[in-house]
């Protein structure tokens, strides 16, 4: 990848509706329950709980994320990082910096958003 290439690449070639209904249902639901985390006392749960439920969807979202992924750029990546991650594993998002993930999950469903355009 050259310099200005710095942004992750995604293909959606084959990806249904059902994605886009999945990843965005996850994406509501960890919100909602992030909320929640910060007022436990609209909810049974305890922060426990929530976190479990959090990461549960996190999972889930990984998931419909490596099936879009083509490419990371290498600075994305920490340091120790393997040079020849094929992007076909959810295993591999765990190479990423922490704070570009966000951003990640953030490109690939604004990219989503313009595939679904053309």
């Amino acid at each position: 990848m050259t310099a200005k290439d710095e942004s992750p690449t995604f293909n959606f070639d084959g990806i249904s509706r059902k994605w886009n209904k999945e990843m965005t249902r996850i994406q509501v639901q960890m919100a909602s329950l992030a909320l929640s985390v910060q007022n436990p006392s609209d909810s049974d749960l305890n922060k426990v709980e929530f976190a479990d439920k959090i990461f549960e969807l996190e999972d889930k979202r990984d998931q419909l994320l490596i099936d879009v992924v083509l490419d990371v750029p290498q600075s994305w990546l920490v340091s120790n990082a393997p040079k020849d991650l094929k992007w076909d594993k959810v295993e591999d998002l765990d190479w990423m910096l922490s704070e570009k993930f966000e951003e990640l999950t953030q490109l690939a469903l604004t990219a989503r958003q313009s595939s679904a355009k053309n």
